[in-house]
């Protein structure tokens, strides 16, 4: 089945979430998403790169409650 969401619409939304999860954390970081040499950005890639820092983020956040 054919997600109605775009590659672009995925990144965005995940830009999102990890800018909020980020503000609550305290944590300032700087996001370079990854190019090819051409410097067309690697969607896939990109996105598995913005989940690994939003879990990042949650974890901080988790250890910070505790």
């Amino acid at each position: 089945m054919k997600s109605k969401f775009k590659d672009e619409d995925v990144l965005n939304t995940l830009h999102s979430v990890l800018d909020a999860t980020c503000t609550l954390a305290g944590r300032q970081i700087t996001v370079f998403l990854p190019e090819d040499p051409d410097g067309v950005l690697l969607v896939n890639r990109s996105i598995n790169y913005v989940i690994k820092e939003i879990e990042i983020t949650l974890n901080k956040l988790k250890r910070e409650e505790e």
